[in-house]
């Protein structure tokens, strides 16, 4: 049934996630909250879980949470017109895992602004309050787990990561804190579509669900002992990466010793390198080498012995593979081909 609030007390349906949304005060005179998903949503309908639909100048969010034992997870989706503003409100501190699949936004947590990043999963401890959100336009697609302590206990004995964890989580209650785990793949989204997807009942449900959801923070665990840095140097890293490996493209470049010249691990700079060049260093490396021979053999009388060896392929015959598996000629082919057009 669907609820409308026309003052400024704002209140959710009781079967809400933990962690609730909801717009300014001037806002939420407008806003029509209920439990029912509308037909066009339809299809984003969770087995077994719980819906709550809002919808209100600002747009609109469809958040559908399951439970067992401790543990909880929501999928949330919120449909934004425009740029828009949402408080979150998080009734008591509680540690959450957030799996942006689509969208950005920013969260203001006392002094700090956290950024939720498409495709980057972060731990969050959250304090008790109200905080801030700033969507930018278009559709965003969260999975949220809270995080049961005796879950997370149950793992410390295992990862010593989650042991800190568990001493930060007691140390910064008042002010919170994150970690930007790691990139969100392909294994990370198997398991959130099985457990979103999941239709087991009764105690099969339960055990299954326990399987995944243990599976994920395994995962996280893991991902821990390399968190990713903060996004804030993200384009000044991209640039000066780039700089990097185009100054030294006829050098041997290697990532251990390019992740000690950015003063990281190697296990961070594979991490941070994929996230922002969406590849992998070798083949970032690999296609730079061969555009700027390319440019060399337009330009240039060199040979292709030459040229091979000045942008770091010590094997010529593997440099004109890869050459053409890259243009579709032969670095002799394609020199020909350019002299005949011009």
């Amino acid at each position: 049934m669907i609820k409308r609030k026309k003052n400024h007390e704002f209140a959710l349906p009781t079967n809400a996630f933990p962690m609730q949304y909801f717009p300014g005060d001037k806002a939420a005179e407008s806003l029509v909250t209920g439990y029912d998903i509308p037909e066009p949503l339809q299809k984003w309908r969770t087995p077994f879980s719980l819906p709550t639909y809002c919808q209100g100048k600002f747009g609109s969010y469809l958040a559908q949470k399951s439970k067992w034992g401790g543990l909880e997870f929501e999928q949330i989706r919120f449909f934004m017109p425009g740029k828009a503003i949402l408080f979150a409100l998080n009734p008591r501190a509680t540690i959450y895992l957030v799996y942006p699949f689509k969208g950005k936004a920013d969260m203001k947590v006392k002094a700090d602004t956290w950024k939720i990043e498409k495709n980057v999963y972060q731990l969050l401890y959250l304090p008790k309050g109200r905080h801030k959100l700033w969507f930018e336009q278009g559709e965003h697609v969260w999975f949220l787990v809270q995080l049961n302590i005796s879950y997370l206990r149950e793992l410390a004995g295992k990862f010593a990561t989650v042991y800190k964890l568990l001493h930060y989580a007691r140390s910064l209650s008042n002010n919170g804190f994150r970690l930007r785990v790691g990139s969100i793949n392909h294994r990370i989204r198997q398991l959130v579509f099985k457990i979103t997807a999941s239709t087991h009942e009764s105690t099969e449900r339960k055990l299954y669900l326990q399987a995944r959801v243990k599976e994920l923070l395994s995962l996280c665990a893991r991902h821990l002992e390399s968190p990713l840095p903060e996004p804030a140097h993200f384009e000044k890293n991209k640039e000066t990466f780039a700089a990097y490996i185009e100054n030294g493209l006829g050098d041997s470049i290697t990532i251990s010793a390019m992740a000690k010249d950015f003063n990281m691990s190697p296990a961070v700079l594979k991490k941070l390198f994929r996230i922002l060049f969406n590849k992998p260093i070798h083949r970032y490396i690999q296609e730079q080498r061969l555009r700027a021979a390319m440019k060399l053999i337009v330009t240039t009388k060199l040979s292709v012995y030459t040229i091979a060896l000045r942008m770091g392929f010590s094997d010529p015959p593997h440099f004109i593979k890869c050459f053409k598996a890259r243009f579709g000629y032969t670095p002799q082919a394609f020199r020909k081909r350019n002299q005949e057009d011009q």
